[in-house]
Order: structure tokens, then C-alpha cells, then sequence
């Protein structure tokens, strides 16, 4: 089965604050647990289906783009989240890592956590979207704590 990405790396590193240093085999990855984790659950699988359908075949409609504009930014703040710890581990290399440990970590914590509230925010975004469209998987809205029914 072919590996369908909701977005490319080119517009992640273009358009959000992605360290352009960061190599596409790592960010792939984190697209892809991304889409499983956040994005899929939120959709009944038949329309979630459908839309890689659609991406797959380069032949997405108007209310296919509409989604992924409001995914996009999910999937950005995702890879933020999760590529600072990329920057930890190459920090961590550094002579001067030991006098800067705990400040470096303090920060790298916080920013993640930024990302991540961030992501929840998106993702919320998203979900009333998708209710309002009525393709929401219901259950995962009580899952997440969005979407009140």
C-alpha cells in the first residue's frame, strides 16, 4: 500500500518555523504518526478514506481542500513538537551542554508543550469542521474532549 502524506515537507519548511536543517527523512515519519494518531480517529473511515483516495489519485475537491487547510497547520505544530527533541539530542553534543542542561531542558520542555497545546487547538478547529460537515467520528470528539454533541 502506498504511503499517502496529507502534506509535503516543502510547504512545512516553507510556511511554519521547521528548522530547514531537519532532513525530510526525519520529518516523514512524524507527518505519518500525525495523520495516525490525531487526524484518522477523528474521521468515520469511509471519509477519511476518501480523502487519501482523493490525494492519491491528484484529484481533490474543493470541500477535500477545505479539510486540509485546517490540517495542515495540526500536522506543522506536530512536527514542531516533536523535532525539538532533535535539537535537544544535538544540543547534548555540545562542550557546553552540561553547564546549559537544565535551562536547555526547562525550554525544550516548554516549547513543547507550546507546540502541543497548540496542536489541540488545531485539532479542534478541525473536528468542529467536521461536525458542522456531519463527516466527525463522534466517539473521538468525547475521546479528545472537542465537539459537544
Amino acid at each position: 500500500m502506498e504511503i499517502i502524506y496529507m502534506t509535503n515537507v516543502e510547504n512545512l519548511k516553507k510556511i511554519y518555523a521547521i528548522d530547514s536543517n531537519l532532513e525530510d527523512s526525519y520529518i516523514l515519519p512524524i507527518i505519518l504518526k500525525c495523520q495516525d494518531l490525531i487526524i484518522q480517529p477523528l474521521f468515520c473511515e469511509k471519509d477519511y478514506d476518501k480523502i487519501i483516495e482523493e490525494i492519491a489519485n491528484d484529484a481533490v475537491t474543493p470541500q477535500t481542500a477545505t479539510i486540509l487547510s485546517y490540517i495542515e497547520p495540526i500536522i506543522a505544530q506536530y512536527v514542531l513538537a516533536e523535532s525539538i527533541f532533535s535539537t535537544a539530542f544535538k544540543s547534548k553534543n555540545n562542550p557546553d551542554y552540561q553547564e546549559n542542561a537544565k535551562s536547555l531542558y526547562t525550554e525544550i520542555n516548554y516549547l513543547n508543550g507550546k507546540y502541543m497545546a497548540d496542536v489541540k487547538q488545531y485539532t479542534n478547529k478541525l473536528y468542529k469542521y467536521l461536525c458542522k460537515i456531519g463527516i466527525a467520528h463522534k466517539e473521538s470528539g468525547a475521546k479528545f474532549g472537542i465537539c459537544t454533541w
